[in-house]
């Protein structure tokens, strides 16, 4: 077992809006620039990891590449998801299941606003902060008592 891993190779696709091309099609120019720039075949590959939030299924990513029967961890940890990926192909190299791994990230976003822009008005931020906080927590030290744990758990025991 080693705790030596490396990024060999990096892969990006441009930034802009490329309308008439999917994510997943933006997805594979950046996987075979990856490959290209860590100066491996792409059959090297033994491992993929990598999430998206617009991509339902961004594991058929390896076999539209052409690279299928490799295992694949899906991974959603919202803002999150880069890293948990990042750590799960290191893991697998680091406990010797893999030699060259592959992440990837892949998303694209509609034109238009986000949720974000959503207008915030006085009734609509009641809990999020100020006196609407305060009553949020005294409804929740009211109602606790529904929500509690038993003794015997675990948790209490510690």
């Amino acid at each position: 077992m080693t705790n030596e891993v490396a990024i060999i190779g990096v892969g990006l696709h441009p930034f802009g809006r490329f309308e008439g091309k999917s994510a997943m099609q933006m997805g594979v120019d950046a996987i075979l620039a990856a490959v290209a720039d860590a100066g491996v075949a792409w059959q090297d590959v033994e491992f993929a990891s990598g999430g998206s939030w617009t991509v339902a299924n961004p594991d058929a990513i390896v076999g539209i590449v052409g690279l299928t029967g490799i295992p694949f961890t899906n991974v959603f940890n919202a803002c999150a998801t880069a890293a948990s990926a990042i750590k799960a192909c290191a893991d697998g190299i680091r406990l010797g299941d893999y030699d060259i791994g592959i992440v990837i990230g892949l998303d694209k976003h509609p034109r238009g606003g986000t949720a974000a822009a959503t207008v915030l008005t006085p009734s609509r931020t009641s809990g999020r902060s100020g006196r609407g906080w305060h009553g949020r927590c005294r409804r929740t030290r009211r109602t606790r008592h529904t929500h509690e744990r038993h003794r015997s758990w675990p948790a209490h025991r510690a």
